[in-house]
């Protein structure tokens, strides 16, 4: 893109899916199994997805080396809503070789992962529901959680 902040909008769809982020190079690829989507897109500094309905499966794995700097993941029903859709939603954050220091804090009502290349922001979870895996995948990382997340999403944190 050009000066300015650009946006990916990525709808979901009402069926269980599979959504994944991560860098190709300095470009971003987005991938879902339904329909067999692939994008690869250069030059965006926010993606935001609306998961909408299904039990969804989303990873987001390192995005160093591309433009991204923010990624929404918006869990609720309907675009535009404010509620989660009673569905099981998976949310993966992938750190990298490198010590990583995440941090986990609750911001307007959403949860927001930093200490990566991109700050993830998942917003319309559901605690009963929706769960949230970060891995550090190598280094000494640190994982820091702050008050309220846990009432938001089930927390998991691995090395």
């Amino acid at each position: 893109g050009q000066a300015g902040t650009d946006v990916l909008v990525f709808n979901g769809s009402g069926a269980a899916e599979i959504i994944d982020l991560s860098a190709n190079g300095a470009r971003l690829r987005l991938t879902r199994n339904v329909a067999n989507i692939v994008m690869d897109v250069d030059g965006m500094e926010q993606v935001n997805v609306n998961a909408l309905g299904g039990a969804d499966n989303i990873t987001v794995n390192s995005l160093a080396g591309t433009f991204v700097a923010q990624i929404n993941l918006n869990l609720a029903s309907t675009i535009g809503g404010s509620s989660g859709d009673a569905q099981a939603d998976a949310i993966t954050v992938n750190g990298t070789a490198a010590v990583d220091a995440f941090n986990l804090t609750v911001v307007s009502g959403g949860v927001n992962v930093s200490g990566l290349a991109a700050s993830v922001r998942i917003t319309n979870s559901e605690a009963a529901f929706d769960t949230l895996v970060v891995h550090g995948l190598g280094g000494t990382d640190t994982f820091t959680i702050g008050t309220g997340v846990s009432s938001l999403i089930g927390v998991t944190t691995n090395q």
